[in-house]
C-alpha cells in the first residue's frame, strides 16, 4: 500500500465490513503490528534473523518514538545470538562464510560462472518470454503467460518496494524465499536448471 500510490486502502476487519481508510493510517496500523509480531517471534526463538532483519527495517522505516535507540538495543541482541558480528552492520543478506572485502572476482563464483558461460541460453528464454507477452491475444483465454511482477508487490516481498522510491521496476521471479515460481520456472526450463 505504501509504495502504491494510492489515497486510500481497504482495512479488513474480522468483526465487521472492511473499511476504506487513508493510506497512511493503514500503513501505520500494519507497521505497529508488524513490530509487535517480530518481538513477540524473537521472545519464542532469539535466533531468527529475518524477525531481526524485519523489526529494526521496520521501526527505521516508521520512526516511531525511541526508534534509535530500540534499533541498537535489538542489534546487540541479534550479536549476543550469533545473528551478526557487530551491532553496527546489520545486512539484511549475511553470509558468515563470505570474506568481507570490497570487492569480489565474479570469476571466483561458480555461479557467476555458469551465468556468464550460459549467457546466450538465458537470453533465448528471456526473449521468447517477453515475445510470448508481447504477442498476447487479450482475448485468448488459454493464454496464462504470467506477465512481469513489479517489484514489492509479491506476497513475502513487499519490502522489496523500497527498492523503488520513484518510477517502476519489473521482475520475473523464478524463485522467492528459496521456492520456486512454478508459474514462471515452466517458460526457464534452461534458466532454472542452470540456477541450480
Amino acid at each position: 500500500a505504501k509504495f502504491s500510490g494510492a489515497p486510500t486502502s481497504r482495512l479488513p476487519s474480522l468483526e465487521s465490513a472492511a473499511k476504506v481508510v487513508p493510506t497512511e493510517q493503514y500503513c501505520s496500523l500494519f507497521s505497529r503490528a508488524a513490530v509487535s509480531y517480530y518481538r513477540r517471534s524473537l521472545k519464542v526463538d532469539p535466533k531468527q534473523r529475518p524477525a531481526y532483519i524485519n523489526l529494526i527495517g521496520s521501526l527505521e522505516r516508521n520512526e516511531p518514538t525511541g526508534w534509535y535507540n530500540d534499533v541498537q538495543d535489538i542489534a546487540v541482541a541479534a550479536v549476543q545470538n550469533g545473528i551478526w558480528y557487530n551491532r553496527w552492520q546489520r545486512p539484511p543478506h549475511f553470509v558468515p562464510t563470505l570474506t568481507a572485502k570490497p570487492w569480489h572476482n565474479p570469476q571466483d563464483f561458480e555461479l557467476c560462472r555458469a551465468l556468464e558461460k550460459n549467457y546466450p541460453t538465458i537470453r533465448a528464454e528471456y526473449d521468447a518470454y517477453m515475445d510470448k507477452l508481447l504477442n498476447r491475444k487479450d482475448w485468448d483465454d488459454s493464454d496464462t503467460t504470467p506477465g512481469l511482477g513489479d517489484v514489492g508487490s509479491r506476497a513475502g516481498a513487499l519490502h522489496d518496494g523500497g527498492l523503488t522510491k520513484s518510477g517502476r521496476w519489473k521482475e520475473v521471479p523464478l524463485f522467492t524465499n528459496c521456492t520456486v515460481q512454478r508459474e514462471y520456472t515452466d517458460l526457464f526450463p534452461e534458466t532454472v536448471r542452470i540456477l541450480q
